[in-house]
């Protein structure tokens, strides 16, 4: 007996970690559910070693979407209720979760389009369903236009983050602006006006002098937390018709489409190697490695964001991405959608004029009429930098990096 009660408990040890084992290596779970008159789908996964769910959550016509990054130990069915509120056109959903660690948050329709909660700051049905809702500590967005002259520059340092850090280029040096500090560095002898080849790689702001007719002779890399600047020569010069393909793993990519080349740029190491030696060409998008022959590659300028995608939502629009939404343009309006058909596009704000604009770690930054803009979902639109410069140029003149 004593024998066989032995076993039974191996049995069930085997059997728990067997199940444990799985639960630690389990990257992705999908369930549907309901609560009351909604259901929700729940799709989670694991991305870089971040933990993510994507919820749908639908009740007749009406739907809600979003993205929630939170480590919660791979938990299913996370919530457990649904607050519902509706004013005139304003229908908005709060949802409770089992685990504390999720903070409350609004998501809303205006006419049943899902809109950004900066979009509704102003409405005063928002504003109506906000009190009733003050009980659940929603967030809330604050900016201010409060500014401070440095050089040419106004300064919105109280909407800028305390791990933000922006550059502006300004012909021969870069602005360097953080919340509690600017700067300006001149990193040339000589003005560059136009085609400016730089970039931000982990901490480093990178440009390519390509003012020789020879082509690009020397690289410069400006260290954005020890301000300090350094340079280095290619051991072969590139054209002077060159572009950046992208940023991967710390390594910046360049093609030179005269001599039909591809190079990988480490400039911590100093390092510049040709990687399209055996005609094959390197592209990043979503993480995913893309090789092309030479004749594919060279049919437009390959960059690893901000490229065009057919869509049936979303038509053939200018679309840039990262790894989770499609960010557009319509009528000067700025939308998102997650990624997958199922999901609804969302309004997000509206500008009178775009200049330029890109996604940058999951923000928005854009230019316009001589303004830098940051927008997030939780912070919404804010003012960065004003330039009357900056009305006239624009073009490859911005960088954004966020520390960590």
């Amino acid at each position: 007996m004593k024998k066989r009660v032995k076993q039974l408990i191996v049995i069930i040890l085997f059997i728990l970690i067997i199940m444990f084992i799985k639960h630690i290596i389990k990257t992705n779970h999908k369930v549907e559910y309901k609560i009351s008159k909604y259901k929700i789908t729940e799709n989670f996964k694991i991305i870089n070693k971040k933990h993510q769910y994507t919820i749908k959550i639908t009740n007749k016509d009406k739907a809600y979407t979003y993205i929630l990054n939170k480590n919660i130990n791979k938990q299913k069915q996370i919530i457990k209720d649904i607050k519902t509120y509706k004013s005139k056109d304003i229908n908005c959903i709060i949802p409770i979760y089992k685990n504390k660690k999720i903070e409350n948050n609004i998501y809303c329709l205006n006419k049943k389009e899902q809109v950004s909660n900066y979009s509704l700051q102003n409405n005063k049905e928002y504003k109506n369903i906000l009190k009733k809702a003050k009980k659940y500590n929603l967030p809330t967005i604050n900016k201010t236009n409060k500014t401070t002259k440095y050089k040419k520059l106004s300064i919105y340092k109280d909407n800028i983050n305390d791990d933000e850090v922006y550059t502006i280029w300004d012909y021969r040096g870069i602005y360097i602006v953080k919340n509690n500090n600017y700067q300006y560095k001149s990193i040339l002898s000589n003005d560059i006006y136009d085609n400016v080849m730089a970039t931000i790689v982990n901490k480093y702001y990178v440009i390519f002098d390509n003012r020789s007719v020879n082509g690009i002779e020397k690289i410069y890399y400006y260290d954005l937390d020890k301000y300090k600047l350094k340079e280095f020569k290619p051991q072969e010069k590139i054209s002077k018709t060159s572009y950046i393909n992208g940023v991967y793993n710390n390594d910046i990519y360049v093609t030179d489409t005269k001599e039909k080349k591809q190079y990988k740029i480490n400039v911590k190491k100093e390092k510049v190697e040709e990687i399209s030696i055996n005609n094959e060409y390197y592209l990043y998008r979503n993480n995913k490695e893309i090789i092309l022959d030479k004749t594919s590659f060279f049919q437009n300028n390959q960059y690893f964001t901000n490229y065009k995608v057919e869509s049936n939502k979303i038509e053939s629009l200018d679309i840039k991405e990262d790894l989770n939404y499609y960010y557009y343009t319509k009528d000067n309006k700025f939308y998102s959608q997650i990624k997958g058909k199922k999901y609804n596009s969302k309004y997000l704000f509206e500008l009178s004029n775009i200049d330029i604009w890109q996604v940058i770690d999951g923000n928005i930054v854009l230019i316009s009429d001589g303004i830098l803009y940051k927008y997030s979902d939780s912070e919404g639109l804010k003012k960065i930098v004003e330039s009357n410069e900056l009305k006239y140029n624009y073009e490859n003149i911005y960088n954004y990096w966020k520390k960590g």
